[in-house]
């Protein structure tokens, strides 16, 4: 894209390798045909990468996962003691009846640091209390990317099968 706009602003681009000028005729036709096999390439690791992700979640394997109270190595969640009992408290406020951002305005005035150093927000609380990862428990591709081109990532709304897996590692929180 970035190429012809150029050629129709009256600007040649060379490419050294290729040997080829955008301003001539072959040069546009051997452009698309390398732009034709790029996109091709790409489609094609985009696929390899699909059902290399498929097969992680059809074996438990979650892939890129950050998670306040939980370092992830290996594919294995370990419990972070001191970020876990602010997990703890954060359910225990909930539960007696505080809101998310009450909470939030809380923890911030107590000086509790938040993930990555950063304030409390009703937003990320949000995220917190619905997570099942705190009891143990995973389920795995809650977001998908929708194509390769854009890379947008999309919440799952049953477009995709999601992979529920029980007991999959220790929780911070019971169950009960």
């Amino acid at each position: 894209e970035t190429v012809r706009e150029l050629k129709t602003l009256g600007i040649d681009v060379y490419f050294e390798k290729e040997n080829i000028h955008s301003m001539s005729g072959d040069g546009e036709l051997m452009l698309t045909i390398l732009a034709s096999f790029a996109q091709a390439e790409a489609e094609s690791v985009s696929e390899n990468c699909r059902w290399r992700i498929k097969k992680n979640f059809e074996s438990g394997i979650p892939v890129g996962v950050f998670m306040y109270g939980y370092k992830m190595k290996n594919g294995t969640f370990t419990i972070i003691p001191e970020e876990a009992v602010i997990i703890r408290l954060i359910f225990k406020l909930f539960l007696e009846g505080m809101g998310r951002v009450a909470i939030a305005s809380y923890l911030n005035q107590k000086g509790v640091p938040a993930p990555e150093g950063g304030k409390w927000h009703p937003g990320l609380l949000y995220f917190i209390l619905r997570n099942e990862k705190y009891v143990g428990d995973l389920v795995l591709q809650k977001y998908y990317t929708k194509d390769y081109l854009t890379k947008k990532k999309m919440v799952n709304h049953g477009e995709r099968p999601f992979y529920f897996i029980d007991d999959n590692h220790e929780g911070i929180l019971d169950h009960g």
